[in-house]
């Protein structure tokens, strides 16, 4: 959703600093790590980043590769399906936005 409100915040802020209002901030602009512009894209990062994170095994990884020949979004196989079910089951319970930190709720 940062592709969304990040760039009405940002109309805000310059609004804000047109119409004088205090404190003033020198704003260049702002950047978006990931704002979802792809749905297909982004939609089939998922599968590559689990297993560069070492959150799957390389034999679940070489599963779902190889069943969904990369197209990990929008799957019409079973087989595709079921590696991707695999996948799910490792990854459901984590926070995937922000893995690298300490988990203080379970």
């Amino acid at each position: 959703y940062a592709g969304v409100y990040v760039p009405t915040l940002s109309h805000e802020v310059v609004k804000g600093l047109r119409d004088g209002v205090k404190p003033t901030i020198n704003f260049k602009g702002y950047m978006v790590g990931n704002g979802v512009c792809d749905t297909v894209f982004d939609g089939n990062a998922l599968v590559p980043f689990a297993h560069g994170m070492a959150l799957i095994s390389d034999d679940i990884y070489q599963e779902a590769q190889t069943a969904c020949h990369g197209n990990y979004w929008n799957t019409t196989t079973d087989k595709c399906e079921n590696a991707l079910y695999k996948v799910d089951a490792l990854i459901s319970d984590l926070n995937i936005y922000d893995i690298l930190e300490p988990c203080y709720h379970s």
